[in-house]
């Protein structure tokens, strides 16, 4: 097989959020852009960050073997074909981990002109705490900070989620503001490389929103953005090879994707959080909140909000805990330990 080299002059896009804000409706609109190769999660770019190091036949074969690896936090649905790097002379010095990356990315739609393809976007929430990590591969990345009413996102992350200390109310606050306030932090520091979305105005005003995110993007609008319902990433997760429990839950959890666009989850909480649990969530979320222009609502008299305060003062600890147990593995061990621990 013949394969010719592509032009790897491609923008990395990372959309940023916590999961359940529309990040995966986002991924799907974007895709139908013929500028833009788009791909369901897969968390093999920071996972296999340590390979940066390396260069020839030692990254080729390291970057074949990451993809043999245990690599996701989640069900994924995308399994990259890597027949692309029979192409590779394996002394070329020019090789490096940023560009086989790119090169993933181009080879995700077969359907697409790998030619007109000017930017890849990586969706994963999870990133939202590595951005340092992201920026050091890539320098001239561009970030979509995507958000969604706080109160909405957590009955939906409530509705969806398993584990015991992840079920805590505790645990949803705190995993929404430590995602945001860890965005904000870098958001400060690069302004011109992020973008701010929300997820009621891609609801609301899709066309306007994604006009905004292609001038970003230094790309033009395409009109087929605003119809990938009627060919929605969903069609892949009922193809996928994955057990039928697990593609159940995936359906199950993304079946309005195949559906047209509607305001029906705009302050679908209102009737599902207990006072309490809303007390304690704007306590927890208010401030970082406020930074994307989402108010608090809830009026709370010194009991309710002592009795807040003590349920954080005693759970909070534990959601510290699985945080590291959950992320430190996958993205802060060393990579020859990685290569152990995650063996398929």
């Amino acid at each position: 097989m013949e394969f010719q080299k592509n032009n790897l002059d491609i923008t990395p896009c990372f959309i940023v959020g916590i999961g359940r804000s529309g990040t995966t409706l986002l991924t799907d609109m974007l895709n139908g852009n013929p500028c833009i190769s788009a791909a369901p999660e897969n968390n093999f770019i920071l996972f296999g960050k340590n390979l940066s190091n390396l260069s020839g036949s030692n990254l080729i074969a390291e970057f074949k073997t990451l993809f043999t690896l245990n690599h996701n936090h989640t069900q994924s649905i995308w399994k990259p074909d890597l027949s692309f790097l029979e192409k590779y002379n394996v002394n070329e010095s020019h090789i490096s981990y940023q560009k086989l990356c790119k090169e993933v990315y181009l080879h995700n739609n077969f359907a697409k002109d790998k030619n007109k393809i000017k930017v890849f976007v990586d969706k994963n929430p999870v990133y939202s705490l590595y951005i340092k990590d992201l920026i050091t591969l890539f320098p001239d990345a561009k970030f979509i900070i995507l958000t969604r009413d706080f109160r909405d996102n957590i009955v939906s992350r409530k509705k969806h989620t398993e584990g015991t200390i992840s079920k805590l109310m505790v645990s949803y606050a705190a995993s929404w503001r430590l995602y945001y306030t860890s965005i904000l932090k870098y958001e400060q520091k690069f302004p011109e490389k992020f973008t701010r979305v929300k997820y009621e105005a891609i609801v609301g005003q899709p066309k306007e929103t994604l006009n905004k995110i292609t001038d970003f993007l230094n790309i033009a609008f395409d009109e087929k953005m605003l119809h990938t319902h009627e060919n929605s990433v969903m069609k892949k997760f009922e193809k996928a090879d994955l057990p039928q429990a697990a593609k159940d839950k995936i359906i199950e959890m993304h079946h309005r994707l195949k559906m047209p666009l509607n305001n029906e989850r705009i302050n679908y909480w209102t009737d599902k959080l207990s006072k309490q649990d809303l007390i304690l969530i704007e306590i927890f979320c208010s401030k970082t909140a406020k930074e994307f222009s989402y108010t608090s609502l809830s009026k709370a008299n010194l009991l309710e909000k002592n009795w807040a305060y003590l349920r954080i003062v005693t759970t909070y600890p534990l959601f510290i805990l699985s945080v590291v147990l959950y992320y430190f593995p996958y993205y802060s061990l060393p990579y020859k330990l990685k290569k152990i621990i995650f063996r398929s």
